[in-house]
C-alpha cells in the first residue's frame, strides 16, 4: 500500500487513456455551467478530453464545436496553459482501447445535450468510452440543471440557446459534466507537470 500512495504522490506522464480536465473561459456559457455544476478543490472545470497516444505524437480526443476530433497536445495545452489542466486517472480497466475510441472519431457534436443521440458533447463522450468489458460505465449519470441556483429562474444565455436550437431545455434530463466526474471518489486527479 505505501508503495502506491508513493507512485500516486509523483507526477504522471500522460498516457494513453488519461482524461485532462480544462478550465476554459466561454463567456457566459461557462459561467452558467460553472454555477450549476460542482467544482473540484474551489476551480470550475467546464471540459474534458482523453489522451490518445499514437506512432506519429500524442493527442486529446475531445468533443468540441466542430464534433470529436484528435487535438495535438501541444495545441490542447496553449488553449489555457497547464496551470489550468487537471490529470484524471481511472482504473486500467475502465480505459478504453484505441479502435474503441477511433469509433467516435468525427462524430457530431451534442449541441442539444441528449445522452441518447449520436452527438456527443465533452464529458459525454467520456462517459460512454469508460466501460469495463461488462459494459459497467465508471462515471454516474446525474440530472441536468439549466437554472439558476439563486433565482431558481433558467440562465438567460441558456433560454435563447434552445430557443435558437427550437428544442425544449432538457431541465432533469440524465447528463454529465467535468465537476462531477473529477469529484467521484474513484478517480484520482493530478496537476499537469
Amino acid at each position: 500500500m505505501l508503495v502506491a500512495n508513493i507512485v500516486f504522490s509523483q507526477p504522471y506522464r500522460l498516457r494513453h487513456g488519461m482524461l485532462l480536465f480544462q478550465q476554459l473561459d466561454c463567456g457566459s456559457f461557462c459561467e452558467a455551467i460553472m454555477k450549476v455544476t460542482p467544482a473540484y478543490k474551489n476551480n470550475h472545470y467546464s471540459h474534458v478530453g482523453m489522451v490518445f497516444e499514437t506512432d506519429t505524437g500524442t493527442f486529446v480526443m475531445e468533443a468540441i464545436s466542430r464534433g470529436v476530433v484528435l487535438t495535438p497536445i501541444d495545441t490542447f495545452i496553449k488553449r489555457t496553459g497547464k496551470d489550468k489542466i487537471r490529470i484524471g486517472k481511472v482504473p486500467d480497466s475502465f480505459i478504453p482501447n484505441k479502435n474503441a475510441m477511433l469509433f467516435f472519431l468525427n462524430k457530431p457534436y451534442d449541441t442539444v445535450f441528449n445522452i441518447n443521440n449520436d452527438a456527443y458533447y465533452c464529458s459525454e463522450l467520456v462517459y460512454e468510452l469508460y466501460k469495463n468489458s461488462r459494459h459497467q460505465h465508471f462515471f454516474n449519470l446525474r440530472p441536468m440543471t439549466f437554472k439558476d441556483p439563486d433565482t431558481k429562474e433558467y440562465f438567460p444565455a441558456w433560454v435563447e440557446y434552445f430557443k435558437n436550437m427550437n428544442v425544449p431545455i432538457p431541465e432533469g434530463e440524465p447528463g454529465i459534466n467535468p465537476g462531477g466526474m473529477m469529484n467521484e471518489q474513484k478517480i484520482k486527479i493530478y496537476p499537469l507537470k
